[in-house]
């Protein structure tokens, strides 16, 4: 037995033990191994032949009487052709008859041939089997006459089938739908439209059609096709009230019905296709993309015809998009690249193409990659040029050969040529996503064109972050401002640099040249002002490593210009500028400004930008400027005596400065603070510091201490606690300055971590003398430990 073949049953009537009943008489003559006693009760009951009883009383001759035939779907599928066979097996009686089966519960062994199609195919038997066995059917079902061909034939031979079967396929497209009686003169006819009506069906779907011709009992027949013959029937015409759809074969008349879209789709296609095999394929993928026309039915159809007659002209290919994309996974996968095709040749739109594109990325369907990028750039080409802007989501690089590569180019470079200026920024855009770098040579007459009229109207909203040839666009962007600049001046870039600055920022500028100087003058403005002079001061120096008076003459002019000088600005140029470059006048006057505001209270900056106005001859002439310069002088001087080795020898030289600092301005005294500590903790003897403590008047000690009091944590943190030991014993040293000291001290001891503070104790301690140990010990809060040799002798010890 195999289990891909059909299942065989025969019935007639038989002669005691030649069948596979008890006795005689009408039963299952043989049947292969296979059948069931489901598919053996379904036989019986669906698929027998029906005598007609009129006929047989006549005494019809056997051969007048019409061959049967019946399709089941109950227990599985069952398929019969029946004959009457005139006598019984045994006696004289008239009605035999006999009926030959294929069972089965498998569909696909039907393949694309419906139920129907298998009428007078050569493989039925007319006589019973030797045995009460018989093989099963193990090869492809041979047809009858019923190809498509053949029902196309017939149904192109009287134009008013075509109505009347588009109204039996609607109803039978409803599995719940009315029954069906087909009147007709024979079988043949009858089976025609059924095998017109049922090849228009999904193959699954015509499966479960069930019918049978001819029918001798209407009442009794539960098939959903019943056929009758006409001489027998009169009674049976359409047009009268009932359930039943009545169809007239002889005439081509049947009762009303709405016709379906499906319906009427299918049946105009199959009565004009010049293939109808073309038709029948295109039923069964229609239903593979929408299986029992869920969805629209019509996208399904309409699409699936299109793929299967592609020559046929597609009116709007966005319907075989809509199916497409709403097809389940399979159906995308199997289906997808014909569709594809198809729709390529349509030219669909840039939506339809842009799910197409994801979906082959996804890898959801194998489609041409290359052929649904290029339709897509001229369909997103074709969008901008209609007003519309480009998706910002980059697309993936497709493997392209040289060609496709240079069509590209020259698709993209042709419709920049030819674009308005607010279509080449989408366009910029576009060939960005799809990975395009044009040519710049053909394009660089336009795209200078283009960058004139942005100039003129800076305020367009362009994105030149997407662009392609983005940087090659940015130097004629670059080219533009410098001829407006030397053409026009600064008004004439003004308006245009505001908002192009921050596309030349990533950019290395040229302080050389006078249009990075106004670039970055333009960045600067742009920062908020505690921001500003850092960035002036960067600009200051860049252009100081390359001085030429142009150069530094541009630089201070930009900054003028952006009106980003203020009094700190000023002096930080003023101060950064070389001595033979001169200065801007609104530099000059702002760090005038400054000198005068701070008068009063001048820090150690102010005082460097006074000197400097004082060395180029524009320091204001009147007082306090003439008294603060001569106090500064003063305490620089000193400053500088310190580092003379006269200073450290001789006594009554260093008493005379100390004298000399002690009549200073305490204003300017307190600006040069830090100096002045640096100076004494530079100085060889540390007791340089205790004299300058005494020696200065309130507040100056006590805010020099707290200076000092920071470098205990910095770079030269045991050279300031060792020489504050020295400081504190300065027998001229006020109480409340020694108070500070050693507090200042415990507090920073008291600071450390316990692993780092006695390594800290240690190191000041082998810095000092021997006999300043001890109160170097009792500051720390440390008891005297032995003097060490320093820490690298103790390390390399153990």
């Amino acid at each position: 037995m195999t289990a891909r073949a059909f299942d065989r049953l025969l019935y007639t009537d038989c002669r005691a033990g030649a069948g596979r009943g008890a006795g005689g008489g009408f039963q299952v003559q043989a049947q292969s191994a296979g059948v069931d006693s489901a598919q053996s009760k379904m036989a019986v009951s669906l698929l027998l032949y029906d005598g007609q009883s009129p006929w047989i009383m006549q005494r019809r001759a056997v051969e007048d009487f019409p061959l049967g035939f019946a399709h089941a779907c109950e227990e599985g599928y069952g398929t019969a052709q029946s004959r009457y066979v005139g006598k019984e097996a045994t006696g004289g009686r008239e009605g035999n008859h006999l009926a030959d089966c294929l069972l089965t519960r498998d569909p696909d062994l039907y393949g694309p041939t419906r139920p129907v199609q298998l009428w007078r195919s050569d493989l039925w038997r007319g006589q019973p089997w030797d045995t009460k066995d018989c093989p099963q059917f193990d090869d492809t079902p041979p047809l009858g006459p019923l190809s498509v061909d053949a029902v196309a034939e017939w149904l192109r031979g009287r134009p008013e089938r075509a109505p009347v079967l588009a109204r039996l396929l609607s109803v039978l497209e409803d599995p719940a739908g009315r029954r069906v009686v087909i009147t007709a003169a024979g079988p043949d006819e009858a089976l025609l439209w059924i095998a017109g009506a049922t090849l228009l069906l999904p193959v699954r779907s015509a499966l479960e059609v069930s019918f049978k011709v001819f029918c001798s009992n209407l009442a009794r027949a539960s098939q959903r096709i019943v056929a009758v013959p006409r001489e027998l029937n009169a009674q049976v015409v359409p047009g009268r009230a009932g359930p039943t759809f009545v169809l007239d074969a002889e005439e081509c008349i049947s009762d009303s019905a709405e016709v379906s879209r499906r319906a009427g789709f299918w049946v105009e296609k199959l009565a004009s296709a010049d293939d109808p095999y073309d038709v029948v394929d295109a039923v069964e993928l229609a239903e593979s993309l929408d299986p029992g026309m869920k969805r629209d039915g019509t996208g399904a159809m309409i699409t699936a015809w299109a793929v299967t007659a592609p020559d046929e002209r597609l009116a709007d290919p966005t319907v075989l998009f809509r199916c497409l994309a709403a097809a389940d996974a399979q159906a995308q996968q199997e289906h997808g690249p014909l569709i594809v095709r198809r729709l390529l040749a349509a030219g669909p739109p840039a939506d339809a193409l842009r799910w197409i594109d994801a979906a082959a990325v996804a890898e959801r369907m194998e489609v041409d990659r290359l052929a649904v990028r290029g339709a897509l750039l001229t369909a997103e080409i074709a969008e901008v040029r209609a007003g519309g802007a480009p998706r910002r989501e980059y697309l993936t690089e497709v493997p392209a050969d040289p060609g496709a590569r240079r069509d590209a180019d020259s698709e993209l470079s042709s419709a920049i040529v030819l674009a308005s200026d607010r279509e080449i920024d989408p366009l910029l855009r576009l060939s960005r996503r799809h990975r395009i770098e044009p040519q710049l040579a053909p394009l660089l007459e336009r795209l200078g064109r283009f960058v004139a009229g942005w100039a003129d109207h800076p305020a367009l909203d362009y994105s030149p972050g997407d662009w392609a040839l983005r940087e090659e666009i940015l130097d004629l962007a670059h080219s533009e401002l410098q001829f407006r600049l030397a053409e026009r001046g600064v008004p004439g870039i003004l308006g245009a640099l505001k908002r192009w600055w921050p596309l030349f920022a990533d950019r290395r500028g040229d302080p050389t040249d006078p249009l990075d100087c106004h670039i970055e003058a333009a960045a600067i403005r742009a920062l908020p002002r505690d921001q500003r002079p850092d960035r002036v001061s960067a600009l200051i120096g860049q252009a100081c490593r390359a001085p030429s008076p142009a150069t530094m003459a541009s630089v201070q002019r930009a900054l003028v210009d952006w009106q980003v000088v203020g009094e700190a600005e000023a002096g930080m140029i003023l101060m950064a500028l070389p001595a033979s470059v001169p200065v801007a006048p609104a530099v000059i006057e702002l760090a005038v400004d400054e000198v005068g505001r701070m008068a009063e209270r001048p820090t150690g900056r102010m005082l460097d930008v006074l000197a400097v106005l004082d060395r180029r001859g524009l320091a204001p002439a009147m007082r306090p400027f003439a008294d603060l310069l001569a106090a500064d002088r003063a305490v620089m001087h000193f400053i500088e005596a310190t580092v003379s080795g006269q200073f450290l020898h001789d006594v009554s030289l260093g008493n005379r400065w100390l004298a000399y600092l002690g009549q200073v301005e305490p204003r300017v005294v307190r600006a040069r603070l830090g100096p002045l500590l640096q100076a004494c903790l530079d100085f060889p003897d540390p007791g340089l510091g205790g004299a300058v403590l005494c020696m200065l008047r309130s507040p100056e000690p006590r805010m020099l201490l707290d200076l000092w009091a920071r470098e205990l944590a910095g770079a030269q943190g045991i050279r300031a606690a060792a020489w504050a030991v020295v400081w504190f014993e300065y027998p001229k040293m006020p109480e409340k300055l020694r108070s500070r000291i050693a507090a200042a001290v415990s507090e920073f001891g008291l600071s450390l971590k316990p692993e780092d503070r006695e390594p800290w104790f240690l190191d000041v301690q082998d810095s000092l003398p021997a006999e300043r140990a001890k109160t170097w010990a009792e500051l720390a809060g440390y008891e005297l430990a032995k003097p060490r040799r320093g820490r690298r002798s103790r390390d390399q010890n153990g």
